[in-house]
């Protein structure tokens, strides 16, 4: 909806606008080794800019399932068509190629088969993969409301979406099964999500949870958390 829109034309595009997740987590990608990158959920591909001030000139390919994004992203933000695509898709399959750096933040928590989309993430990408996965919980899963136009702090007509949260033990069994399959190392940055009881309907404790997959013979996962509980439950499960 415009608020939603609104906020993306807007937002999201300089390297002050990364979230502490991300900019913890895309610093530990070699700027040498991107030369392709696919952002799924792109929105109006902002994006772009930020990956080229981190990583250079690069081959960007925008996926989102939202017409009016793209219409806006082609308008505002395809310049180069060798070097740039739009594509209105709701999941990877049919991608053809293999991308240095699979992205995707803030969608994968709107979606109950994010597996899924994952597993789509990493048959695309030949080195990187970084998501923002489902938020979690200790207890069991279920699928929260949260008001967008709070969110964004927009005046318009009510917009409420879905937002998935997920048992942090059922998405551990999910990473502990993708990293025994696969040769490849692990970043996870967890914490508690600041703006839980402002905009969902939520009143237990979730987290939020950003990934770095990173394919590799080196094989390791690395936690970084401000929670003790977090940290310990994480390193039993993975370890």
């Amino acid at each position: 909806k415009k608020n939603v829109t609104n906020f993306y034309t807007l937002n999201r595009k300089n390297l002050k606008d990364l979230y502490q997740s991300e900019k913890y987590l895309l610093s530990k990608i070699k700027k040498n080794n991107i030369k392709k990158i696919l952002d799924f959920g792109c929105a109006i591909g902002n994006f772009k800019h930020i990956f080229k001030k981190l990583y250079g000139p690069h081959y960007y390919l925008g996926v989102d399932a939202d017409k009016k994004m793209i219409q806006i992203a082609k308008k505002k933000n395809f310049k180069n068509k060798k070097k740039e695509k739009f594509l209105i898709k709701s999941n990877l399959k049919n991608i053809r190629g293999e991308y240095d750096l699979v992205f995707s933040t803030g969608v994968l928590n709107h979606i109950k088969n994010y597996k899924n989309i994952i597993n789509q993430m990493l048959k695309v990408s030949n080195k990187y993969v970084f998501f923002d996965a489902p938020r979690v919980t200790f207890k069991k899963p279920f699928t929260a409301i949260m008001n967008l136009s709070k969110r964004f702090e927009i005046k318009d007509k009510k917009n409420e979406v879905n937002y998935y949260i997920e048992n942090l033990n059922f998405f551990l069994d999910f990473v502990n099964r993708c990293y025994k399959k696969n040769k490849f190392n692990i970043h996870i940055f967890i914490n508690e999500l600041p703006y839980s009881k402002k905009y969902l309907n939520v009143k237990s404790k979730i987290f939020y949870c950003t990934v770095l997959i990173t394919r590799s013979n080196q094989r390791f996962i690395k936690i970084k958390t401000e929670n003790e509980k977090l940290l310990k439950i994480i390193n039993d499960k993975l370890k």
